[in-house]
């Protein structure tokens, strides 16, 4: 069960990600910051919910980190996607 979810949260944004990085107008650093407090958001409640361990959401957020660094036209925005993540969890105690 836990899977699907998580499988669910990535599909939506793998769905959603590739018509918004089409868009030559759209600051990217801040679409990317953006993303990255609504996945690590989404997950950090999936785990408070009970459906993923918080071991669990940490985990896909430092595995989508390490994805993007790894991808030529992503690693320009790892830092704003690392900022995203930090932001949310310094203002969320219990999902650190």
């Amino acid at each position: 069960m836990m899977i699907k979810t998580l499988f669910a949260i990535v599909g939506t944004f793998v769905v959603v990600t590739p018509s918004l990085r089409s868009q030559d107008n759209l600051d990217m650093k801040s679409f990317w910051f953006g993303w990255s407090m609504g996945a690590t958001g989404a997950s950090c409640e999936l785990a408070n919910a009970g459906k993923l361990s918080h071991e669990e959401a940490r985990q896909f957020m430092q595995g989508a980190i390490q994805e993007m660094s790894d991808d030529a036209d992503l690693r320009k925005y790892v830092p704003d996607i690392q900022r995203g993540y930090n932001a949310y969890t310094e203002s969320n105690q219990d999902c650190r």
